[in-house]
């Protein structure tokens, strides 16, 4: 498998056996890439990197769990609550709900809070996030066709 010279994205092969991204959704993650570039987010750039080169799979799921699902299982299995959520990741008790249901995007910091606090890799959390923004998109473009 070659790679894009300009953005060091995977060249993706026409296989009916995995999943190919649409136009609009490379388009997106090279939006998203330059956005982290040229916010110096290195670490961020190469993971968004890293994932789209593994983000053909035979698997696509017609639903998205956000992270916030994750948090909330392991959570309740450290026997842990949203207080020491709150205190872990700074935010304040009113957004917790957001960020459980989706609607607060983990950002590098955050992921570092959250990998502290639960035991997970950043990684697991930055890679958590973007494959759920990734099958949200995924979703509004098929529910447009």
């Amino acid at each position: 498998m070659g790679e894009d010279q300009d953005t060091g994205l995977a060249a993706v092969p026409p296989d009916s056996s995995t999943y190919t991204l649409t136009d609009e959704e490379r388009e997106a993650i090279e939006e998203g890439l330059v956005f982290l570039e040229e916010r110096d987010f290195p670490e961020a750039s190469q993971l968004l990197k890293r994932i789209y080169n593994r983000a053909c799979s035979t698997y696509s799921p017609d639903w998205a769990s956000p992270p916030g699902n994750t948090i909330a299982m392991m959570m309740k299995d450290k026997g842990l609550g949203e207080a020491d959520l709150c205190r872990a990741v700074g935010i304040h008790p009113s957004s917790i709900d957001l960020l459980l249901s989706g609607r607060l995007t983990i950002n590098e910091p955050m992921a570092k809070h959250l990998s502290s606090f639960l035991g997970v890799s950043v990684e697991f959390w930055l890679t958590r996030e973007f494959n759920y923004r990734a099958t949200l998109a995924r979703l509004a473009v098929e529910k447009k066709a």
